[in-house]
């Protein structure tokens, strides 16, 4: 939950882009100097990507870096992007991630090239998956099943009507 709340946290700064990363070792840093006291599992080469430390586990990092796929793929399409934090700003009851989650909910019953990844530890693993996952939601049929979802989103939020045009423009155009 610690990790959602840091990117509800980053979205409530409203960033033009959201670049999230996994977190490296690099020899010289405090982390690295800490790194047996903190419990960091981290890959054997450089740059020491973490696998797990003493409250996240491995599986936990799995699905923070799906997490962080699905992500890239939203702020990827700006209209979708924006229409989650338009839709937090009409409805601030509902985080920044709760809307995120329900989008992912949305596609996933669609399309889903993200859950059967895996996850090497590696800059070269973590990159193929990107590449992997940004090249089928760049397909139109896939970028339509995205626009379709943010507009379900949208309508369940109550918001539709008042910021659906830019998800319409998307639907139309794909």
């Amino acid at each position: 939950e610690g990790f959602r709340k840091s990117i509800d946290f980053a979205y409530s700064l409203n960033p033009s882009k959201l670049y999230l990363s996994h977190l490296l070792l690099l020899p010289g840093t405090p982390f690295w100097d800490r790194r047996e006291e903190l419990r960091l599992d981290h890959s054997d080469e450089p740059p020491y990507m973490v696998r797990s430390n003493r409250q996240f586990t491995v599986e936990d990092m799995k699905e923070a870096m799906a997490l962080v796929l699905w992500i890239q793929v939203m702020n990827y399409f700006e209209a979708i992007k924006d229409a989650i934090v338009r839709s937090h700003e009409r409805c601030p009851q509902l985080r920044y991630i709760d809307l995120i989650d329900r989008m992912i909910e949305i596609v996933k019953v669609r399309i889903d090239p993200i859950s059967g990844l895996t996850h090497g530890f590696t800059l070269e693993s973590e990159n193929a998956n990107r590449r992997c996952v940004m090249n089928t939601f760049s397909m139109p049929e896939n970028s339509l099943i995205l626009y379709e979802a943010a507009m379900q989103l949208l309508a369940e939020c109550g918001v539709a009507c008042d910021l659906g045009e830019n998800i319409e423009v998307g639907i139309q155009y794909y």
